[in-house]
C-alpha cells in the first residue's frame, strides 16, 4: 500500500461555513510518522462542489491503493454516489471514518462498495487499518467491516 487519497466530503447547505479539513488532515500526518513511503492526495469536494467529473479524472490519475472518506451525516448519499464512481474505476480499498462512520457505520456497511468504517479518533485506528491491509494483522478496536456478508466490529 503507497498511495492513499483522502476525500473530503461537502454538500453545500443553506446556512454551511467551509472550514479547513484540520481533523481530517491529522491522518496523514500520523500515517506518514508510521509509514514515510506512503503518498497522499486530498480531494475536497468544499472546493469542487458537486464536481465528480474532476474527482473521477482524479481517480483515475492518481491511482489509489486506499480512499479515505469523511463527512457527517448529510453526505451520505454522496459518500454513496463517490463509493460508486470509485467501484467503477479502481479496486482500491474503500473507507470511511469522521462523523458520518461515527453515526452510521452499521447502515455503510450495508453498501456493498464501502469496505471499512473508522470510528472515533482515527489517526492511530487508520495506522493500525493500513497494518492489516498490508501485513494480514488483525485490526484494532473501532473498525467495522463485512466477512461472509455479516458486519463486524472490532470492539
Amino acid at each position: 500500500m503507497k498511495k492513499i487519497l483522502l476525500v473530503r466530503l461537502h454538500e453545500k447547505l443553506q446556512l454551511s461555513v467551509v472550514t479547513p479539513p484540520a481533523g481530517f488532515l491529522y491522518v496523514p500526518s500520523y500515517l506518514r510518522r508510521h509509514n514515510p513511503s506512503l503518498e497522499f492526495f486530498l480531494f475536497d469536494f468544499a472546493l469542487n462542489p458537486g464536481d465528480y467529473s474532476k474527482y473521477k479524472k482524479f481517480v483515475s490519475n492518481f491511482r489509489p491503493d486506499a480512499i479515505f472518506f469523511s463527512g457527517s451525516y448529510v453526505e451520505r448519499d454522496q459518500l454513496y454516489h463517490c463509493l460508486k464512481i470509485t467501484r467503477s474505476l479502481t479496486r482500491a480499498v474503500t473507507i470511511c471514518g469522521g462523523p458520518l462512520a461515527g453515526t452510521a457505520a452499521l447502515e455503510l456497511l450495508h453498501n456493498p462498495f464501502l469496505d471499512y468504517t473508522v470510528s472515533s479518533e482515527g489517526e492511530q485506528r487508520a495506522a493500525s487499518l493500513i497494518d492489516h491491509l498490508s501485513t494480514g494483522s488483525p485490526p484494532c478496536e473501532g473498525i467495522g467491516y463485512r466477512r461472509t456478508g455479516q458486519v463486524i466490529f472490532q470492539k
